[in-house]
C-alpha cells in the first residue's frame, strides 16, 4: 500500500512540475509579447533567475536545501511546490528577508520589475508588481532564514554548519 502512494505522490510531483513548465514558457512569452510601451523592455531582466542573484553559489545551494527540507521548493527543479493558502505573500516575503539578510549582491538594484521576473523565471509564479509593492520583508515572519555572517560573504569561507 505504501509503494502505491508513494508511486502516486511520484506521478503527482511530476505532472505539476511539467505543468509549471509549460505555464511558465507560457508566461514569459506572453510577457515578451506585450511589454508596456512606457515601461522600456529590458533583456538583461528576462532571463534573470534566483540563482544569479546571490552572493555566491555556496550560499544559492544552501537556501535550496533549506527549502528543501521545508518543502517549499522542488529539491531538483528549484520550482515552488507549497501553493497553500498565503503562498504568493510568503514567496514574496521570503525573497526579500533574503535580500535583508545579506544572501544578494550588492551591486544587484533590488527592484519590484526584477523580482518579478525572477518569481517567473526561476519558481514558475506569477505575481504582480502591485502585489510585489505592497508586501514588505517585515510583513511576513521568516525565522527559518539565518542572518549572514560578514566573514561568510567570502566565497571561500565554508558557510553554516548547522541551521
Amino acid at each position: 500500500m505504501k509503494i502505491k502512494s508513494r508511486f502516486y505522490k511520484l506521478i503527482k510531483l511530476l505532472v505539476d512540475s511539467f505543468r509549471r513548465e509549460f505555464y511558465q514558457k507560457r508566461v514569459t512569452d506572453k510577457t515578451r509579447k506585450t511589454s508596456m510601451p512606457d515601461r522600456p523592455y529590458d533583456p538583461g531582466y528576462s532571463e534573470l533567475t534566483y540563482q544569479d542573484l546571490f552572493i555566491s553559489e555556496d550560499h544559492y545551494q544552501f537556501m535550496k536545501e533549506l527549502c528543501a527540507r521545508r518543502k517549499t521548493c522542488h529539491p531538483i527543479t528549484g520550482l515552488w511546490i507549497d501553493f497553500g493558502i498565503g503562498y504568493k505573500r510568503e514567496l514574496i516575503g521570503f525573497v526579500k528577508n533574503l535580500h535583508k539578510k545579506g544572501y544578494f549582491k550588492p551591486q544587484i538594484n533590488i527592484n519590484n520589475q526584477l523580482l518579478q521576473k525572477v518569481f517567473i523565471n526561476s519558481f514558475g509564479v506569477k505575481i504582480s508588481i502591485d502585489h510585489i509593492k505592497h508586501i514588505h520583508a517585515e510583513d511576513v515572519i521568516i525565522n527559518y532564514i539565518p542572518e549572514i555572517k560578514a566573514e561568510s560573504k567570502n566565497p571561500n569561507h565554508p558557510i553554516y554548519t548547522s541551521v
